[in-house]
């Protein structure tokens, strides 16, 4: 059986963290290029860490529910998780009738709608 030492397997965390914001910082940058600019990769890197902690308390820990996260806050602005102009978002995050996944999801999908209609109305 195989046996980390407890320096071992936190190297290996930090390793798969490393590596998880360095595909989240390319995925930004690739798909949501205007939110980014002017932006260096180590800003990024702390938005999408504190992303990772505020996403948890809501019960998202899947990658990709971390990312629909980030996402949003690109979209919506960094807070939009206790943003007034967004109620839904929060009633969303805290709903226990949805899987995370789900709740992920639909978070996403509802940012690009509202995104989307907030541009067409400038």
């Amino acid at each position: 059986m195989l046996k980390l030492e407890t320096h071992q397997a936190s190297q290996l965390q930090s390793n798969s963290m490393d590596q998880f914001l360095t595909q989240a910082i390319q995925h930004l940058r690739r798909e949501l290029p205007e939110h980014c600019v002017g932006r260096t990769d180590q800003q990024l890197r702390d938005r999408v860490k504190s992303c990772i902690q505020r996403a948890q308390k809501y019960g998202l820990m899947g990658k990709r529910e971390i990312m629909c996260f980030v996402d949003v806050t690109c979209l919506l602005g960094e807070e939009f998780d206790t943003d007034s102009r967004h109620p839904w978002a929060r009633a969303l995050l805290d709903s226990d009738k949805l899987s995370g996944r789900d709740r992920a999801n639909l978070l996403l999908a509802t940012a690009c709608s509202v995104h989307r209609e907030l541009q067409t109305a400038k």
